[in-house]
């Protein structure tokens, strides 16, 4: 079979419009679009990731709400208050593990307690002398590794 050579012309501008066809089309799918009334928006990026100062606290965080429940333990039970927190370790009310007391110190003041507080060891990786508290009236955390 001999082709002639209009339809060796006409079949190659055929497969060159086909190829450039596919092109363009795929061209036009990769250019952005504006998105409708109807379209749901794109998902919101993700949240950003805790600070160092926020990962480090949180254990603090956990430990003073513990205390917190150990002192009220410890008013129902003696219809007194307690004075420092070894106090409620010898009463059994409270565990905490050693882990945490290697990076924090814990303390609450007043009689009920007003406030919670940890303070940074020299083993915590940010460093010493840096305090969390926790004011029982607010509800609020203030220092390190607090949301702010």
């Amino acid at each position: 079979m001999t082709t002639t050579p209009t339809k060796s012309r006409t079949i190659r501008l055929v497969i060159i419009a086909a190829v450039l066809l596919v092109i363009v089309a795929a061209g036009v799918m990769l250019i952005p679009r504006k998105i409708s009334q109807d379209q749901t928006p794109p998902p919101a990026p993700p949240k950003p990731k805790p600070t160092n100062a926020q990962v480090y606290a949180a254990p603090a965080k956990a430990t003073i709400l513990k205390i917190a429940d150990a002192v009220k333990a410890y008013h129902d039970q003696t219809n007194t208050w307690p004075s420092t927190v070894p106090e409620l370790e010898a009463k059994g009310l409270l565990a905490i593990p050693d882990s945490v007391k290697l990076w924090w110190q814990f303390a609450f003041t007043g009689q009920p307690p007003a406030s919670y507080s940890a303070m940074s060891t020299a083993f915590m990786p940010d460093g010493p002398f840096r305090p969390l508290i926790y004011r029982v009236e607010s509800g609020k955390w203030n220092g390190y590794g607090a949301d702010r």
